[in-house]
């Protein structure tokens, strides 16, 4: 398999390394081109945003990329176009998959080969979306967070062109990633660690730049709806936009923070209008006990399951307390033990810390 990546890496220097040493030392025994697009967009020079690569050129040029496009002063592209560039040298080398990663994305070997073993067993696929562990607003909280990267490039003539971040369109000019089958590789398989939420200047930028691009088919979406993330300037603090939320009519979702344990064989979630902690179970089997504290340390009890894979169940820890409307009350710890030994254990923030 001829695997091509296009890595879109800028103003990220302390990044670099840990995002690409990984792919160069498979490089030996996997069939990879490795391109890479560095450069400001055009959009954020229209904001006033300054230029801050050099760095990162500076470090990029230790790495034996196969195409480099380096982009600066006035002679910018859009994101589309810098990753499109990047397509068309791969083009006249047939690859078999194309593959996207920023420079905040962390593989390892180890994820990289799962990944493609997964995609050699699912033959009838054409694109794949990847799972990360999406840390955001404050270190090492996260939330989960699936996005297309992995695309076959075979039918309608390959990948054509991208759009709008990470969907293509094909060659034939018809076909696009939404006709497509896909599926998201299981967290099982690869969760990779992705660090683009957290408090810095890069981040303040990336709102900016996401109020100005997602700005919906008319130009007419109402700003402060465009991004999933704010910066409160009175606090001084990144927030889940609320607002963001509540124009699409869902939930904000609860931050995470991994504990002794974790385990993938289900999820849990708590759902803010019914009250409830949520487990979707993936592939467990038999009974576990789940024990629900209070992040403070009260606690809510335990609860025996019999785990059946694809049967979700819910948990009410607090009967009529809604937790939302408790003043100190930032979240759940809930710890689950099979065969009396654990096997998870996960924070789940209802409010900002």
């Amino acid at each position: 398999m001829k695997i091509g990546v296009i890595f879109c890496i800028y103003n990220c220097e302390d990044y670099v390394d840990r995002c690409v040493s990984p792919w160069f030392n498979l490089r030996s025994e996997k069939d990879f081109i490795f391109t890479v697009t560095s450069g400001r967009f055009v959009d954020y020079a229209h904001l006033g945003i300054p230029d801050n690569n050099l760095q990162t050129k500076r470090k990029l040029a230790e790495w034996d990329f196969d195409y480099c496009s380096i982009t600066g002063g006035e002679k910018l592209l859009d994101e589309d176009s810098s990753r499109n560039r990047c397509l068309e040298f791969l083009k006249p080398h047939h690859c078999d998959l194309i593959w996207l990663v920023d420079g905040d994305e962390f593989y390892t070997e180890s994820d990289i080969i799962s990944i493609l073993d997964f995609v050699n067993k699912h033959e009838g696929i054409e694109a794949f979306s990847v799972n990360f562990k999406n840390y955001s607003i404050e270190y090492p909280l996260f939330l989960n967070y699936t996005r297309p990267s992995l695309y076959r490039n075979s039918l309608y003539g390959g990948v054509g062109r991208f759009f709008f971040d990470c969907f293509y369109s094909c060659s034939d000019g018809v076909h696009s990633i939404h006709d497509l089958p896909s599926i998201a590789i299981p967290p099982y398989i690869a969760w990779i660690e992705h660090y683009t939420w957290l408090p810095n200047i890069a981040t303040l930028n990336k709102i900016k730049y996401q109020e100005l691009r997602y700005c919906g088919p008319d130009g007419d979406r109402p700003v402060e709806t465009r991004c999933s993330f704010s910066w409160q300037d009175d606090e001084k603090k990144l927030r889940l936009n609320k607002k963001h939320y509540d124009f699409w009519s869902i939930e904000v979702p609860v931050l995470r923070k991994s504990g002794e344990a974790y385990s993938h064989d289900f999820k849990l979630d708590f759902n803010r209008s019914q009250n409830t902690i949520n487990i979707q179970n993936l592939t467990a089997s038999e009974e576990h006990v789940f024990s629900v504290y209070s992040i403070t340390g009260s606690f809510y009890g335990n609860y025996p399951l019999y785990l059946s894979p694809g049967v979700n169940f819910w948990i009410n820890p607090g009967g009529n307390i809604h937790f939302e409307d408790l003043e100190d009350f930032l979240g759940f710890c809930v710890k689950c033990y099979f065969k009396e030994v654990l096997v998870h254990e996960e924070f789940l923030y209802l409010k900002t810390p």
